[in-house]
């Protein structure tokens, strides 16, 4: 999970997609936010945030390719390599 906190309250999110559009939408009303990781060091290096090696949350960054169709998809489970059921039974049959 993505913490982002803000002055008073703090938000949990499952992507960093979503805690950036949170973000963005802060950062328009003027507002500071805090962003971090619950289960590693997160740091931000040159505005790119970064998980630590070995984090269990990292892959939920990332987006991917689609091993059948080739399209771009972000995942929802950690070994997710198809972005869709029809995708995969395309794939595996």
């Amino acid at each position: 999970m993505i913490t982002v906190r803000t002055t008073n309250t703090r938000h949990k999110f499952d992507s960093l997609n979503e805690a950036h559009r949170f973000i963005d939408q802060m950062s328009n009303l003027g507002q500071s936010t805090y962003i971090s990781c619950d289960s590693c060091q997160a740091i931000i290096i040159q505005g790119v945030f970064c998980h630590e090696s070995g984090c269990p949350n990292a892959w939920r960054d990332k987006s991917r390719e689609c091993k059948w169709c080739g399209s771009i998809f972000t995942p929802k489970e950690r070994d997710q390599w198809f972005c869709d059921e029809d995708c995969y039974q395309d794939y595996t049959s």
